[in-house]
């Protein structure tokens, strides 16, 4: 088990840093999902499609992350939300997807840099390897 813990919208980071006003203090001592925080440029895939998404972190004074995203699918705009985030190893997330087209779970494993990161996604609580979603950090 990873001494962090797990994060969601009803629980609390259970290691020792907290989140603070003190950038310094977030930089050089809060766990590494705090640096996750900003945009993301990708693609989100199923079987049939390809198309851009916009994936956006962040993580509360209270150490909840949350993210939102917003799909490109020609003439339609697409957004969502990403909830109840679960630490499932180093540098992984996993959170609840739902938008108006459904809801599922996606798996997202972050470069060591923090960088860049790939994931995949599927509906209810199955994780299709074939969906994939991916971004790089603006």
């Amino acid at each position: 088990m990873l001494g962090i813990g797990i994060i969601g919208p009803d629980k609390l980071f259970s290691g020792e840093a907290q989140a603070t006003d003190n950038a310094e203090t977030e930089d050089s001592q809060a766990p590494w999902f705090f640096k996750i925080t900003g945009d993301y440029q990708g693609v989100i895939a199923s079987a049939k499609t390809r198309h851009p998404i916009k994936t956006t972190f962040s993580v509360s004074k209270v150490n909840k992350i949350t993210g939102a995203y917003v799909i490109e699918e020609g003439d339609r705009t697409r957004a969502g939300e990403l909830v109840k985030a679960e630490i499932a190893g180093p540098n992984t997330l996993q959170f609840q997807w739902h938008d108006e087209d459904g809801n599922g779970t996606v798996r997202i494993i972050f470069s060591e840099d923090l960088a860049h990161f790939s994931g995949n996604w599927g509906n209810d609580t199955n994780l299709d390897l074939g969906n994939g979603w991916d971004g790089e950090k603006e």
